[in-house]
């Protein structure tokens, strides 16, 4: 399957990668990074590899949870399309169900 980025996902890897790389370094950005596009990729194999989404409703929407370290990615398989999209990515150990009203 093909994976798709919406433009919600990106700029979530950006604003993420950018926190490391100021918080931390560029080093410790560039892991983040590759951890959680390598999950993303493996998605590619695996589509159905993630959990149902924590949110009742988007769980009922079809919507999945894929876990890469302390992030979160937020995806749905449109097989008839043979696309994988990746709405949002977010860290675990904020209230992130909360900030994807968007999806519903």
């Amino acid at each position: 399957m093909r994976t798709e980025y919406l433009d919600a996902a990106l700029a979530d890897l950006d604003n993420i990668t950018d926190y490391y790389a100021l918080t931390f370094n560029v080093e410790s950005a560039y892991k983040v990074y590759e951890q959680i596009r390598g999950s993303i990729v493996r998605l590619a194999d695996y589509p159905y590899s993630g959990v149902p989404a924590k949110d009742e409703l988007l769980r009922k929407l079809g919507y999945k949870e894929l876990y890469s370290g302390r992030f979160v990615v937020i995806y749905r398989v449109e097989p008839q399309d043979n696309k994988i999209f990746i709405y949002h990515i977010a860290d675990t150990q904020t209230d992130y169900p909360k900030s994807f009203n968007n999806l519903k």
